[in-house]
């Protein structure tokens, strides 16, 4: 089986559209035809939810427009969203930042599952189309059928060039956060204890937010909630050692 890929920049950070067939050339046909259609949504979604445009919808509501903007169903959803992602997570994830509404830890994964609905997945109708996957900054969300599975690899934050992990799926999603590449980025309400935390699971948006949960409170508070929602994936720790967790289960292995 071989995938064909498209990678483009987008919000500042790079986006790959994977289409796994043997048919080289249908590959082609299709990434021509989705690929723009997917550069013009994310350009409309970072307009709407950027917080450094101040036309956006969220700059929109730290400037006092909340009444008028709750009008608008998409904002609407992603606000209500967010305040339950808090709650969820006892308060792990939140996204008020500096006391001002900013969903922007929420936002890129929820672009990446909704636009990889209603745009890639219908792809998935043509039977010689194995699998589909996009890809944001290391964000998937990905589908499969005829048997195809998709190896992805998991970075070590200590060494970039070095796989620690990899997962062998068909179908879901799969985020990854940590400090190696932007460093200390995320609010942290708990103790600074881990490098990178990368969850899985059937949505992007639910892993995303796990994933930011994860570093922003530490590894003991996320080991709590691990085990409360049996979460899947894995986390290294600054000393190097990673830790395994599979449905709330958590084992540790040798340093990374």
């Amino acid at each position: 089986m071989k995938v064909k890929s498209e990678t483009f920049e987008k919000m500042n950070i790079p986006f790959t559209v994977s289409i796994a067939t043997e048919n080289h050339s249908l590959a082609l046909e299709y990434l021509q035809a989705v690929v723009p259609q997917i550069k013009k949504e994310l350009t409309r979604i970072e307009n709407d939810y950027s917080p450094f445009i101040e036309t956006s919808l969220v700059c929109r509501y730290q400037d006092g427009e909340g009444n008028a903007l709750f009008g608008n169903d998409e904002f609407k959803e992603i606000f209500a969203a967010t305040i339950i992602a808090k709650e969820t997570t006892d308060g792990a994830f939140d996204p008020y930042f500096s006391n001002h509404y900013d969903p922007t830890g929420y936002t890129k994964g929820w672009a990446i599952e909704t636009i990889f609905r209603q745009i890639l997945h219908p792809l998935l109708v043509d039977k010689e189309i194995s699998g589909i996957c996009f890809n944001g900054g290391g964000d998937l969300q990905f589908e499969s059928q005829n048997n195809f599975y998709w190896n992805i690899g998991i970075e070590n934050p200590l060494n970039l060039q070095e796989i620690i992990a990899s997962y062998h799926l068909e179908n879901g999603s799969l985020a990854t956060s940590g400090i190696s590449k932007r460093a200390q980025h995320i609010t942290v309400v708990g103790t600074a204890d881990l490098m990178q935390v990368t969850v899985y699971a059937s949505n992007l948006t639910y892993s995303d937010v796990w994933a930011t949960a994860g570093m922003s409170v530490g590894e003991t508070l996320f080991n709590k909630l691990i085990i409360k929602y049996k979460l899947n994936g894995i986390y290294v720790k600054h000393d190097g050692n990673l830790v395994i967790f599979e449905r709330g289960r958590i084992q540790n292995v040798d340093a990374a």
